[in-house]
């Protein structure tokens, strides 16, 4: 991909990338970072920002469909779990939500060091539910991934199509 930082016309280049992909491309007002962009993409809840020269993914991918897009040779190359540039498996990457609010899990044993510091432990409870078990309260997910090139941004999109198709989501 197109390093983009800086370049005035990256829309043209966004438009481009996005519409191979499949990936609806909407209109934003001008971003305030290094890729002056106007465009980001949208896949049901996901949105595609562009960085200078991959893609930036605010996702909820269940770890199961996270595992599939590692195994595949594209996937555990240019499709960077949580953006990290070595590239690691999902599974170790997890973010638990919550099946009944969607909130993020913390567990309680994590939480327990603060319960004497009353501003933290309110920081805490304002962004997770706590629990004692992760697997009891909600499902793993990979909230976001870094997309190094066309093809793994086209293979991202295609399995996050059938995985909509299939749960019946778009």
């Amino acid at each position: 991909m197109k390093n983009l930082a800086g370049v005035q016309a990256c829309d043209t280049f966004i438009k481009d990338e996005l519409e191979r992909a499949g990936i609806e491309v909407i209109c934003v007002e001008l971003a305030d970072n290094e890729v002056p962009y106007r465009l980001i993409g949208k896949l049901g809840d996901i949105t595609f920002r562009r960085a200078w020269y991959y893609w930036m993914v605010d996702c909820k991918v269940p770890l199961k469909i996270a595992q599939e897009l590692y195994a595949h040779p594209e996937g555990n190359k240019t499709i960077r779990v949580n953006g990290n540039c070595t590239c690691p498996p999902p599974d170790n990457n997890v973010e638990w939500i919550s099946k009944k609010s969607g909130r993020p899990l913390i567990l309680q044993s994590k939480v327990d060091q603060y319960k004497d510091n009353s501003d933290i432990f309110k920081l805490i409870t304002e962004k997770y539910d706590i629990v004692d078990s992760y697997e009891e309260h909600g499902e793993p997910f990979i909230t976001g991934y870094h997309i190094d090139n066309q093809a793994g941004l086209l293979l991202f999109a295609m399995k996050m199509q059938e995985y909509f198709k299939e749960k019946e989501i778009l």
